[in-house]
Protein backbone atom coordinates (compact mmCIF):
# COMPACT_ATOMS: atom_id res chain seq x y z
CA UNK A 1 0.00 0.00 0.00
CA UNK A 2 1.26 3.49 -0.86
CA UNK A 3 2.00 5.72 2.11
CA UNK A 4 0.91 9.34 2.17
CA UNK A 5 2.25 12.13 4.32
CA UNK A 6 0.88 15.45 5.38
CA UNK A 7 3.09 18.47 4.87
CA UNK A 8 2.22 21.66 6.71
CA UNK A 9 3.31 24.81 4.90
CA UNK A 10 3.35 28.15 6.63
CA UNK A 11 2.16 30.76 4.16
CA UNK A 12 2.97 33.79 6.24
CA UNK A 13 2.36 35.39 9.56
CA UNK A 14 -0.98 36.55 10.93
CA UNK A 15 -1.38 40.32 10.76
CA UNK A 16 -2.67 41.89 13.99
CA UNK A 17 -4.76 44.38 12.00
CA UNK A 18 -6.44 42.38 9.21
CA UNK A 19 -5.90 38.86 10.62
CA UNK A 20 -4.68 37.73 7.19
CA UNK A 21 -1.70 35.45 6.64
CA UNK A 22 0.91 37.53 4.84
CA UNK A 23 4.58 37.15 3.99
CA UNK A 24 5.63 40.80 3.75
CA UNK A 25 5.39 43.34 6.52
CA UNK A 26 7.00 44.52 9.72
CA UNK A 27 7.49 42.95 13.10
CA UNK A 28 7.11 45.00 16.26
CA UNK A 29 8.12 42.95 19.27
CA UNK A 30 6.11 39.71 18.84
CA UNK A 31 3.43 41.28 16.62
CA UNK A 32 3.31 41.29 12.81
CA UNK A 33 1.74 44.00 10.61
CA UNK A 34 1.38 43.20 6.92
CA UNK A 35 2.59 45.60 4.25
CA UNK A 36 -0.95 46.58 3.21
CA UNK A 37 -1.95 47.49 6.77
CA UNK A 38 1.36 49.26 7.37
CA UNK A 39 0.65 51.47 4.36
CA UNK A 40 -2.90 52.02 5.62
CA UNK A 41 -1.63 53.12 9.03
CA UNK A 42 0.76 55.60 7.46
CA UNK A 43 -1.90 57.07 5.13
CA UNK A 44 -4.98 57.19 7.39
CA UNK A 45 -6.20 60.47 8.83
CA UNK A 46 -7.48 60.62 12.42
CA UNK A 47 -10.99 61.51 11.25
CA UNK A 48 -11.29 58.49 8.92
CA UNK A 49 -13.07 55.27 9.84
CA UNK A 50 -10.08 52.86 9.72
CA UNK A 51 -8.16 55.00 12.23
CA UNK A 52 -10.05 53.56 15.21
CA UNK A 53 -9.54 50.01 13.96
CA UNK A 54 -5.79 50.54 13.61
CA UNK A 55 -5.54 52.11 17.08
CA UNK A 56 -7.39 49.18 18.65
CA UNK A 57 -5.16 46.66 16.85
CA UNK A 58 -1.94 48.50 17.75
CA UNK A 59 -2.88 48.55 21.44
CA UNK A 60 -2.26 44.80 21.44
CA UNK A 61 1.45 45.31 20.84
CA UNK A 62 3.57 44.96 23.94
CA UNK A 63 7.22 44.07 24.51
CA UNK A 64 8.05 40.52 25.50
CA UNK A 65 9.21 40.09 29.02
CA UNK A 66 11.78 37.34 29.46
CA UNK A 67 12.28 36.41 33.07
CA UNK A 68 15.54 34.58 33.69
Amino acid sequence: MKQTRVIHVRLGEKCICCQGARTEGIRIFDSFICLKCEEGIVDVESNEEPYGHFITALRGISPSVNEN
